[in-house]
């Protein structure tokens, strides 16, 4: 009976049941409770209300709790703050001033830095009927053009500082933000909101995200509004979010956009706008989110951050034994982290207790090193193609090293030759005419990823590189450079490194801030250590300085052909 209810504390996550357990049922001990708060094993799936598409998705938060806030940003220490049913008026009437401009039907590109009209004016193009074609506001002004070209764009909405890219030899016409936010009350009309039409075709093309392009020319995904809603309904069902959440993703991209703004819309909290890299850490303290989404460079240069202030104050033995002890304490059901690494939590507002990362790899590392500290690193796994997330861990139920279980109503398989497969309905409609692409790419209803990796008897994805970045060498051996890459980078004073092959040998390229000869050689001897500890054939031969960083893509993937 007392067991039972201990069960059920866990699968609640009610604090009252927990009380009332402590204090009317006798034979539960509070550590018996506190152990099966850790224990870490499969439970119920979240329920949250489904939605159709995002119009849909919006119009019910705007019935339901208009009052709320969706977005909040801000200017300098001053808070703005944009209401659910504020958001859906300035959507229709942004929609309207699409319509105006003769954009039916239309692909319409949308470029700009992260900002509320930019959420506005994406929704407003799928209001009006149009497909927004997303764009990287850092893409160069002759790749832009070209993209506008090949992806069919007749209009382009940017944000004003990006207006000096805009000179293209093709027609298109272009619109400034302000232009379509900043006359609300141009017609003085008086709309019933709810009797706007906002029914959409499921199988509608709704957007083109750009793959980025990190081995070759970017693709146009095609993702319908049953691809993306279909992404969040699922997803959420997986994780389960209790608090607000600070968006610091370029919105250009699947990920900083379905994720870490829809799915947090949809789960009812409020999505703080960065307004910059600049003042993030500023706008940790202000926001104080709970869980923040993020590639893996900002989780490594928050741990270097942290690792910094530790050695500037003379404090790495005291520290390496109060996370000893706190561990310790943890696998015996006592958790004091929140209380003894205060000053690290502070540094991200307080209040955080959850960091998704996804977009790249990310060494286990990094997970047990911020689970130390009362922050669980859950990492997920996606591409633009499924919309994006494929596989995440959960909130109580995760594995270090993997990138989670596969969502509900959908399937990830392995290939006899170890590639990640995935089916779902969240999987895009195709690429943006290329048949050829979408084909090598969808076969059989299966997503081919590109990716190697396997699946444990638990349902948990492991990856363990790109496909494209095999290393076949002449004695018929394999190898995937990431799983060197990931060693090598565990290297004081290594920042990047990429591992390649020239006639067989194992190459490594690494760059390094502040090089000098006693960090070159420091680096050479700890790549010997590493060495001993692998087969011949892994061991790398040689090392190649760089004096720049690599180029990386807008969600800082290495660019391997750099």
């Amino acid at each position: 009976m007392a067991e039972n209810k201990v069960e059920e504390y866990y699968l609640t996550d009610d604090p009252l049941t927990l009380h009332n357990i402590l204090q009317h049922d006798l034979h539960v001990k509070k550590w018996q409770v506190l152990s099966k708060m850790l224990i870490n094993h499969p439970y119920p799936y979240y329920h949250i209300d489904q939605i159709s598409n995002l119009i849909n998705m919006v119009v019910n938060k705007a019935l339901n709790d208009p009052d709320g806030i969706a977005f909040s940003w801000y200017l300098k220490d001053t808070q703005v703050s944009i209401s659910y049913l504020h958001f859906y008026e300035d959507i229709i009437y942004a929609a309207k001033q699409i319509e105006h401009k003769k954009q039916v039907n239309c692909h319409i590109g949308l470029i700009g830095n992260n900002s509320y009209e930019w959420l506005l004016i994406y929704m407003a193009i799928l209001l009006s009927g149009n497909v927004a074609v997303v764009l990287d506001k850092d893409m160069e002004s002759g790749e832009l053009e070209n993209i506008v070209q090949r992806m069919d764009i007749v209009a382009i909405i940017a944000d004003e500082s990006i207006k000096a890219k805009m000179s293209f030899d093709s027609p298109v016409d272009i619109f400034l933000f302000s232009e379509i936010t900043e006359h609300r009350d141009i017609e003085q009309i008086d709309i019933d909101l709810f009797s706007v039409n906002t029914e959409i075709d499921p199988d509608k093309l709704a957007c083109i995200f750009l793959t980025s392009g990190t081995t070759g020319a970017r693709k146009g995904v095609m993702l319908s509004h049953r691809n993306i809603a279909s992404n969040i309904n699922e997803s959420c069902k997986l994780f389960k979010l209790d608090g607000d959440t600070l968006a610091v993703l370029p919105f250009h991209h699947a990920f900083g956009l379905i994720v870490a703004v829809w799915m947090v819309f949809n789960y009812g909290h409020t999505v703080y706008i960065s307004q910059g890299l600049r003042r993030i850490n500023k706008e940790l303290m202000l926001v104080k989110p709970q869980t923040l989404m993020l590639v893996p460079l900002f989780v490594e240069n928050f741990s270097k951050q942290i690792r910094m202030t530790i050695k500037k104050n003379r404090q790495e033995i005291r520290f390496r034994r109060t996370v000893k002890i706190s561990n310790a304490l943890l696998r015996c059901g006592i958790d004091i982290r929140r209380m003894i690494f205060k000053d690290i939590l502070s540094q991200f507002g307080g209040k955080i207790e959850y960091i998704i990362c996804g977009g790249a790899f990310l060494d286990k590392e990094y997970v047990k090193e911020f689970r130390s500290y009362g922050i669980e690193i859950l990492n997920g796994y996606g591409t633009t193609e499924c919309s994006p997330v494929a596989a995440v861990n959960r909130n109580k139920h995760h594995k270090d090293g993997s990138v989670g279980l596969s969502l509900p109503n959908s399937k990830v398989s392995v290939s006899s030759d170890g590639e990640v497969l995935v089916s779902g309905e969240f999987v895009m409609q195709g690429y943006y005419k290329d048949p050829d692409s979408t084909s090598q790419s969808i076969i059989n209803g299966w997503y081919h990823t590109g990716d190697l990796g396997r699946i444990d008897k638990e349902g948990f994805v492991f990856l363990s590189g790109r496909k494209t970045n095999l290393i076949v060498l002449s004695n018929g051996e394999n190898i995937s450079p990431e799983e060197i890459e990931q060693m090598i980078l565990r290297i004081e004073n290594v920042d990047e490194v990429v591992v390649s092959s020239d006639n067989g040998r194992i190459n490594a390229s690494i760059y390094s801030k502040d090089l000098d000869a006693i960090k070159k050689r420091e680096i050479k001897e700890q790549i010997d250590e590493l060495n001993r500890t692998m087969p011949m054939y892994k061991r790398v031969s040689q090392i190649v300085f760089r004096d720049e960083e690599f180029k990386k893509t807008t969600t800082k993937k290495i660019v391997r052909n750099d």
